[in-house]
């Protein structure tokens, strides 16, 4: 019967790294053989995934992922929720059901993620957001002191494929990750694995989720989707102080966004738009020091020199205190089943 699906829900706990050169997933396994750790290579999968969401990004704004993933002759759906990591782990919810053949999420018979996203979506029609193919080598990582602890070791290859929303947008986006999936043992063990490749293979903790990965091919970013920084509606009888400041905050919040973004390399469009958004701050700075103060645009010119990701960041460590109530930074802390203002 068509009902009659394999389904699971469980919780994901997962630390991921960008890989910028092939010899980096040498030093990661020698790093963690010299950790303690025995290493077992589980040779290669291909897998495609396919993200959907409504017009109105309804899963999106419950803070759930929708994917449709196809290995081999096998189609798993999954909802994964969107939280941030928490240092190098992730951890997050996940829904999934196996289902027949090729379909769209609303087509997938009946299991835990399609009633999940039934609720989500009240009968609104989906549509496809982009593709993402993987080549992924797997290997199991154990280690038995005092307790047995086991991590799926997988490098992946990917390659997503999206719309364009903007002309700056890429469209595409290749890199390469290793991600440690927890499969027994404690987060703290998962921890400790982290902190080999960060402190002695040297690997960069990544910041964003494949979906996020996707957005940003788009053109999209999942935060300004979701934000509402409570920026004040600018009317033409305020004074220039209110239209100054608020395009201050907005700048500083473009900077906070793109920082993590453009520290991984992965998206050049990241580097990008600190740049813009750090340049426009010196415009401004510069234009209404007569406004602002000596003090304070000298102060806040001397931390935004340099390279886009640090000054762009030393001045939202700088210029925030000498705006009047400073600016709020926006919080788009997705929890699972969390309501969120739709774009």
């Amino acid at each position: 019967m068509a009902g009659q699906v394999t389904n699971r829900v469980m919780a994901e706990i997962e630390a991921k790294f960008i890989v910028r050169k092939p010899e980096q997933v040498e030093d990661a396994l020698r790093a963690l053989a010299d950790a303690g750790f025995t290493i077992a290579d589980r040779g290669e999968t291909n897998h495609t995934d396919r993200y959907f969401d409504t017009a109105d990004w309804s899963a999106l704004c419950a803070g759930w992922a929708c994917r449709i993933r196809r290995r081999d002759e096998k189609a798993t759906l999954t909802l994964k929720s969107l939280h941030g990591p928490s240092g190098s782990v992730f951890v997050r919810d996940e829904v999934s059901q196996s289902i027949p053949g090729l379909m769209t999420p609303p087509s997938a018979p009946p299991g835990p993620a399609k009633q999940q996203l039934d609720e989500i979506i009240a009968g609104k029609p989906v549509v496809e957001l982009f593709e993402s193919s993987c080549q992924r080598t797997v290997y199991l990582v154990k280690k038995n002191d005092p307790e047995s602890v086991l991590i799926e070791l997988d490098i992946d290859r990917t390659r997503i494929e999206a719309e364009k929303t903007t002309e700056k947008a890429t469209g595409i986006l290749e890199f390469t990750e290793l991600e440690l999936e927890l499969k027994s043992g404690g987060t703290a063990d998962l921890e400790r694995a982290a902190a080999v490749l960060r402190d002695q293979a040297g690997l960069m903790p990544a910041k964003y989720s494949k979906f996020e990965r996707g957005l940003q091919a788009a053109g999209l970013e999942l935060e300004a989707l979701l934000e509402n920084p409570g920026l004040p509606v600018i009317g033409e009888d305020d004074p220039i102080l209110t239209l100054l400041y608020s395009y201050l905050a907005e700048q500083l919040a473009i900077v906070r966004r793109q920082h993590p973004r453009a520290l991984e390399g992965v998206d050049p469009e990241g580097v990008h738009q600190m740049r813009v958004a750090t340049r426009r701050l010196r415009a401004i700075l510069k234009a209404f020091r007569s406004i602002l103060g000596d003090e304070v645009v000298s102060a806040s010119m001397r931390s935004s020199a340099g390279s886009p990701g640090t000054s762009g960041m030393r001045a939202t460590q700088t210029l925030p205190s000498a705006m009047p109530g400073g600016t709020r930074r926006p919080e788009p802390a997705i929890t699972s089943g969390s309501s969120r203002r739709k774009p």
